[in-house]
């Protein structure tokens, strides 16, 4: 019999959202629905933390745009075949087909429109992880 306790590290959340009161709220929902998380402040956050281990991230289409050097999309492009990062991007209501292009090609993700129903973005959660 196997007693190996699953990495805690690889079954979090990574959470970068447009605002700290946005934050907070996403941080407070997951801790709700007994999802392990970690709050990033920036994209190089989200990057240190996932080479560490993560199960999931949830991070916005601006803050992934606004990423000049690409280092998410880097890191997502060579991370191993047999390991693929769930990603949730929280995108605006009115998503430009312009984003759009721009997100595709980052990779595969999961978008959701701002705001997000709660019962939604946990269900989309507990799926990815």
């Amino acid at each position: 019999m196997n007693d190996e306790r699953p990495n805690p590290l690889s079954e979090r959340v990574l959470v970068l959202a447009p605002t700290t009161r946005d934050t907070v709220t996403s941080g407070d929902l997951l801790n709700t629905a007994g999802i392990h998380y970690t709050l990033c402040k920036t994209i190089q956050d989200v990057c240190r933390e996932v080479a560490d281990g993560a199960g999931a991230a949830i991070i916005t289409a601006e803050a992934l745009l606004g990423d000049s050097e690409s280092r998410l999309a880097a890191w997502l492009e060579n991370q191993p075949a047999w390991s693929e990062l769930p990603l949730i991007v929280l995108t605006p209501t009115a998503a430009s087909p312009t984003l759009l292009r721009a997100l595709d090609v980052i990779g595969h993700m999961t978008l959701m429109s701002r705001p997000v129903q709660v019962s939604t973005l946990i269900s989309t959660v507990k799926s990815a992880l």
